[in-house]
């Protein structure tokens, strides 16, 4: 099935899960999801391909997969500018039911995470919802995976 689908609906469901969030935030809880879900079932969750960049692991489709969760109406993807004058990027779901969201993506119920997916995600969710981004950053970055994988190459 489309990876643009399972990955919209991947990122529909964490997005249910811990509601309004940064992209820097939402990136890293969409590669703990991958790390901890290829080492419990021995594959990833998503189809995103995560690279060792600025500021650690990032998937490069990310900005297509928001834009078209944006554009399908179940999201909000502001810039926005903080007290120090920093740009950052809010996601929001703009529905709080997930089978509601799923409704606009094509063949959605195809490509929904399987019930021991959805236990990882619920699991990322609860631990890292609530942690400031900082101290995510500061675990995601302490990983040996990070420090192995050269600049701009794929880590997971």
């Amino acid at each position: 099935m489309n990876t643009l689908f399972r990955n919209a609906v991947i990122v529909l469901f964490l997005l249910s899960e811990v509601g309004d969030i940064v992209k820097t935030k939402l990136v890293k809880l969409l590669f703990l999801a991958d790390y901890k879900a290829r080492e419990g079932l021995g594959r990833k969750i998503s189809n995103f391909e995560y690279v060792r960049y600025l500021y650690g692991p990032y998937p490069r489709d990310i900005e297509t997969v928001l834009a078209y969760l944006e554009a399908k109406g179940v999201i909000g993807y502001e810039e926005r500018i903080n007290q120090r004058g920093d740009t950052y990027y809010l996601i929001y779901p703009k529905r709080s039911d997930f089978e509601e969201s799923l409704k606009a993506i094509p063949h959605g119920k195809e490509v929904a995470p399987s019930e021991e997916e959805k236990a990882i995600l619920h699991e990322i969710a609860e631990a890292y919802g609530q942690k400031s981004l900082e101290e995510i950053l500061e675990e995601v970055y302490d990983m040996g995976v990070l420090k192995e994988v050269p600049f701009a190459e794929p880590i997971l």
